[in-house]
């Protein structure tokens, strides 16, 4: 029997409603989300996406994750 792995897509990162650079298919945060970030009541860090790099962040720790896809490319 051949067991085959569930592997968890990336989760998508929503952008303001008035960040530059939105395309058409990016997910924003309406109107009604927004009213309930913590974004002036609480200290807040804002963290820039880069395209391509997939990095993640945890409470006092910034990883990154080095695969090797199976084209040969190496992958961050």
């Amino acid at each position: 029997m051949e067991r085959h792995e569930v592997v968890k897509k990336y989760p998508r990162t929503p952008h303001l409603p008035f960040s530059p650079g939105v395309q058409s298919d990016d997910v924003v945060i309406g109107e009604a989300e927004l009213g309930s970030l913590p974004l002036l009541s609480e200290e807040t860090v804002l963290t820039e996406k880069l395209d391509g790099a997939n990095c993640s962040i945890y409470r006092g720790t910034v990883t990154n994750m080095l695969c090797y896809s199976s084209q040969g490319r190496t992958v961050y």
